[in-house]
């Protein structure tokens, strides 16, 4: 998945979680008009509505300043074919089997494939 995609998913779960800690510490649980059903936290609620909120902020502030797998392209010298792989080290061409190379710097190393 693309990176951006799961900031944002990470970032809509964060401010879910929130907003549900806060539901949970304030009224006490949930309630759902659409299946009358009431989930009371009476007891519990300040706990389970601290660690909603904390597990939300801790999702935003992870879509922040996290660290994401960055893509890391590779191209076969022999066949010019471009994959991506975040975690890639050795990996041979699907096409013909050629051990790939770094995208970075590759036309510097290669500078007759250039063209």
């Amino acid at each position: 998945m693309d990176r951006i995609v799961l900031r944002v998913m990470f970032f809509l779960g964060g401010v879910s979680f929130i907003g549900l800690g806060y539901q949970t510490i304030t009224q006490g649980g949930w309630w759902s008009p659409y299946d009358s059903i009431y989930i009371n936290y009476d007891t519990v609620k300040t706990p389970v509505g601290l660690l909603m909120f904390i597990i939300g902020i801790f999702l935003v502030v992870y879509t922040m300043v996290g660290k994401w797998a960055k893509a890391n392209p590779l191209i076969c010298p022999k066949c010019g074919e471009v994959i991506e792989y975040p975690k890639a080290k050795e990996v041979s061409c699907r096409a013909c089997g050629t051990k790939m190379e770094k995208l970075k710097g590759f036309f510097e190393r290669h500078p007759e494939l250039k063209s």
